[in-house]
């Protein structure tokens, strides 16, 4: 993990750790949610809470000191990371891949267009 991005990918790793579990938390499929099923979720993303908390601090510089190279490590990163077996043919998971190689796009764009200006 690249170093000057890991706050960045702690944030977003806890993210896609709370999608997955509110996603599965119906373990049994039942359409009912039993005190276990809740209290296992609950673990698992609280488990997740302290590298989110530590990293939450310095993500916003991150951000702004992110190169091209950085972002598409993170992109490429985070198509790997983010997987949700239960949804259906993976649809769900295709949007959120392509529209994160949408921001990428229009991040890029904006920091093109930011230069030009400078």
């Amino acid at each position: 993990m690249s170093s000057s991005i890991a706050n960045l990918k702690a944030v977003i790793q806890f993210g896609i750790r709370a999608t997955q579990e509110v996603i599965a938390i119906d373990d049994n499929k039942d359409k009912k949610i039993s005190f276990g099923e809740t209290l296992e979720a609950i673990t698992s993303i609280g488990l997740s809470i302290p590298p989110f908390v530590t990293a939450i601090a310095n993500v916003k510089e991150e951000w702004k000191d992110l190169s091209r190279e950085e972002l598409d490590e993170l992109v490429q990163w985070f198509t790997e990371a983010f997987d949700i077996p239960s949804l259906e043919s993976g649809k769900i998971e295709a949007i959120v891949k392509k529209t994160a190689a949408m921001i990428v796009y229009n991040y890029n764009y904006y920091r093109d267009i930011r230069a030009l200006h400078q």
